[in-house]
Order: C-alpha cells, then structure tokens, then sequence
C-alpha cells in the first residue's frame, strides 16, 4: 500500500518521512516542504567585464584576459606572441 505525500497539493506517492522526493528535498533545504521558489535563473556572479592584466611567458609582452558576464570563460585579448617555436 502506497501514501501520498504529507504536503498540501502534493499527490505524489511519499517515499521519505511521510513526503515525496521533491518535497523532501524542500523539506531538508528550506526546513518547510511547501516552499516554492520562482522558477529563472540566479544572478551571475559576474555583473561587468573582469580585466586581469598578466605577462606573457615568452615574450614578456602585457596580455589582458578579459571575462565576460554572457560566456563566463575568459579569453585572450589581442595578443599573439611573435617568438618562433
């Protein structure tokens, strides 16, 4: 024999204390299982553009890596080191 789920508007069958696995987890987090948060994604961590100025390991020429907040992986700015292999 199965039983629901403990939480109001929840007919999914319950699995652990009495709550289904969703409303567990609600449960754990949040300390009530009937908390819903707005579905969206959270803010990025990174608002603007991130400069980092280094050196280059060859040529000693200045590098900017820049990282921006719609990617988030950062990337060499105009620099292309000139010394042959």
């Amino acid at each position: 024999m199965t039983t629901t789920c403990a939480a109001p508007d929840c007919a999914k069958s319950a699995r652990a204390r009495g709550y289904c696995d969703t409303c567990y987890r609600r449960f754990k987090k949040h300390g009530d299982a009937t908390v819903k948060l707005a579905p969206g994604r959270r803010e990025p961590r990174v608002k603007g553009p991130t400069l980092w100025v280094v050196t280059c390991g060859e040529c000693g020429a200045t590098v900017a890596l820049v990282q921006k907040p719609t990617d988030g992986w950062p990337y060499l700015e105009a620099h292309v080191c000139e010394v042959a292999s």
